[in-house]
This record gives C-alpha cells, sequence and structure tokens, in this order.
C-alpha cells in the first residue's frame, strides 16, 4: 500500500479493468465535538466503517465524497465538494483482480446539522454514530480483524466485483467457504481391494478423479478466502492510514493502542 498527500489530478472513474478503480472515501468531521462519523457495515452490522464508494462516470473524487457520505451516512447532500487540491490523500490499493485507488477527503459539518436529517438513502442499511479519532481507530481495526466477519455464512451477500456490491457500494465483502477435510484416496483403495472385481477399473479412476476435482475446489476456495482476508485488512489499514493523515493534518492525539 503506497500513498500520496494532496496530490492534485482528476477524480474521474476509470472504466478499463487494467486500471485502478477509483474510490472516494469520506471523514466526515464535526469541528466543534472533534468527532467523527462513521457507519455500520451492511455485511456486518456489528462493526463500523468509514463511508466510502466508487467514483463515477464524470464525478470528481470530491463529489463523490459528498455523494457517499449522503447515501451512507445522511450526512447534507448540499455539503460542498472539496476540491482535488483539497483532498487529504491518495492511497493506492493492490489486488491480484484489479487495485483501487482511494481518493480521501474531509467534510466538516456539525453534528447537530447531521442529527437533523432522518432520512437518507441507506438509513434503514445503516446505522450511524459519532466517535472521537482513537475510538475510530479502534474500531476500523475491529472491522478488519473480527473473526465473525470471517465466518462462513451463504446468506450473506456477496461482492459482484472486485469490491463492489451489487448497488455500487464496497462494504459487501465476498464470504470464503473456508477448508476442509482434504480428500484421499485411501477409502476406495480399501473398498476396491475389499470387493475385487464387483467394481470396475472404470468407476474406480472416474471416482478418483471427481475427489481430485473436488480436492482441488476445495484448495481454490482455502486460497479465496486467505486472498479476501488479506483485501479486508489492506482496506483497514488504508482507512488508519486516514485517519493518521487526518489527525496529524488537525493536531489531534491518537491512542493507537
Amino acid at each position: 500500500m503506497t500513498h500520496q498527500r494532496k496530490d492534485k489530478g482528476k477524480g474521474k472513474a476509470k472504466e478499463t479493468a487494467s486500471e485502478p478503480r477509483q474510490v472516494a472515501l469520506s471523514i466526515v468531521y464535526s469541528p466543534s465535538t472533534g468527532r467523527i462519523l462513521m457507519v455500520t457495515s451492511r455485511a456486518h452490522p456489528h462493526l463500523w466503517i468509514l463511508p466510502k464508494g466508487g467514483v463515477e462516470e464524470g464525478e470528481t473524487g470530491g463529489e463523490a465524497a459528498v455523494r457517499e457520505a449522503w447515501e451512507e451516512a445522511g450526512s447534507p447532500p448540499t455539503l460542498p465538494p472539496p476540491s482535488e487540491a483539497e483532498r487529504l490523500s491518495l492511497l493506492a490499493l493492490p489486488s491480484k483482480k484489479r487495485p483501487a485507488t482511494w481518493h480521501v477527503y474531509i467534510l466538516e459539518v456539525e453534528e447537530a446539522v447531521v442529527h437533523a436529517i432522518e432520512d437518507w438513502p441507506e438509513s434503514h442499511e445503516r446505522k450511524r454514530a459519532w466517535f472521537t479519532p482513537s475510538e475510530t481507530l479502534s474500531r476500523i481495526k475491529q472491522w478488519y480483524t473480527d473473526p465473525s466477519a470471517l465466518d462462513v455464512d451463504e446468506k450473506r451477500p456477496v461482492e459482484v466485483e472486485d469490491g463492489l456490491g451489487a448497488d455500487g457500494h464496497e462494504d459487501v465483502e465476498r464470504e470464503g467457504e473456508g477448508e476442509g477435510p482434504t480428500p484421499t484416496t485411501a477409502g476406495y483403495d480399501l473398498q476396491l481391494s475389499e470387493i475385487g472385481q464387483n467394481v470396475s477399473a472404470g468407476a474406480a479412476d472416474g471416482e478418483l478423479a471427481e475427489e481430485r476435482e473436488q480436492d482441488s475446489r476445495i484448495k481454490d476456495k482455502g486460497k479465496s478466502q486467505k486472498d479476501t482476508r488479506k483485501k479486508k485488512e489492506n482496506k483497514g489499514r488504508a482507512m488508519e492510514m486516514a485517519i493518521s493523515f487526518f489527525a496529524d493534518l488537525k493536531r489531534l492525539e491518537l491512542d493507537k493502542r
């Protein structure tokens, strides 16, 4: 993961799969209280994240940050979008499928103004709450390390594109199916030796091929889960880095325990 602070550039969405996906990350900050607005993950409602999502075609990064904060957290959609020169940082997240570039912006708005907004696009899917910067760091770490968030649950939604949910948001993670016991051929060998000619060699070959195919699928699923965990950790560390940059800019003390 690399970063570039306050670099100028266009935040327009990239349409080519080989190019990094452009993502806006919003740090919604209340100057009077010094707290940051977080939202719950839709995939794991007991965990908290920062508002973020893909930069749409024709949008600047700042416009996407305002839109994502409105859709996910209910901050005012009329906030003036920060310019590229006001961008806090760029964070590059590697990926085997498609890398991403996160554009990090600070949106300043008082808690009372946000509290007055009772209905927003994802108000029935997420909770929102304000936390100190140190509390924010703690909840981000919990999001990418909580074991329950990595449990297998086929009822949870899976990602449609690399890091992109069906409606364009990013907090929905692909769920790995975990590693199971590795199939062996010992049982079939024993069975063949006992029943002899009752099982043809061709049938045994078919069963062995099926087992090998199953073994390969299980290994692939285990690798997929490992990749998912690494990808989630990268996202979590990117959010931590963004909060650290923010704290440096605002000269805030952070408890990084």
